[in-house]
């Protein structure tokens, strides 16, 4: 069965697209902004963590204490 003008429409327009998607990702510009989400996100967990382990440490002072 021939291909029709909206088959061949569809798949050249995704195309484009995941072609641009690429380009996109390809960026300096967006993979440091990635980078800097996930370093604030890993800074975010330590201190999260040391808040953690401050109250597990202070508690089991006052269980001996």
């Amino acid at each position: 069965m021939p291909e029709t003008d909206d088959d061949r429409t569809v798949r050249f327009s995704l195309t484009n697209l995941i072609q641009m998607w690429r380009q996109t990702l390809n960026q300096d510009a967006v993979v440091e902004i990635i980078l800097s989400k996930c370093e604030n996100w890993f800074l975010i967990w330590i201190y999260l963590n040391s808040l953690t382990s401050l109250n597990y440490l202070n508690s089991r002072d006052e269980v001996q204490g």
